[in-house]
């Protein structure tokens, strides 16, 4: 719940090589893309390479998420 103050800076892990993800559905795209950006670039800060994939809606989530494990 937000108590109206600002978040407390969180330490970010070092990932450095890692690949992560971000799957992000374009349904409700004003949200997805706030919630996109911050994580690309926390994940960036961290080290990852970040792949960002958009797909049409909630169904097709799952199919791409195979899709980029296999």
């Amino acid at each position: 719940m937000n108590s109206g103050q600002p978040a407390q800076p969180v330490a970010v892990p070092a990932i450095t090589g890692s690949r992560v993800a971000v799957v992000l559905g374009r349904w409700h795209q004003d949200i997805g893309a706030s919630i996109s950006t911050a994580a690309q670039a926390t994940l960036r800060e961290a080290g990852a390479e970040v792949v960002v994939v958009d797909v049409p809606g909630a169904f097709e989530l799952p199919l791409a998420i195979h899709h980029l494990a296999a």
